[in-house]
């Protein structure tokens, strides 16, 4: 069965059968994620990944700054010590 396009895909994700490249065959959107169905470029083997997306809290402005203002003195100190 050959797929009607084959979309390269390179975020480095290899047959687990060969090791060659791979080719991204169907994409499908699953409740938190991707579901991808994947070729193997060189022994034609079909396997499967889940590209789950996770999200990350906003920080606050004033926890921003408190932290950014720490490692500024931080980088302060230490080029005072290689000087």
């Amino acid at each position: 069965m050959k797929p009607k396009s084959l979309i390269p895909h390179d975020r480095g994700i290899f047959c687990p059968k060969c090791g060659a490249g791979t080719y991204v065959y169907d994409s499908r959107p699953i409740a938190d994620g991707i579901r991808r169905r994947r070729l193997c470029s060189k022994c034609q083997f079909v396997f499967v990944t889940w590209e789950i997306m996770c999200s990350v809290p906003p920080i606050p402005k004033d926890e921003l700054k408190r932290v950014t203002e720490m490692l500024r003195d931080i980088a302060d100190q230490i080029e005072n010590e290689l000087k």
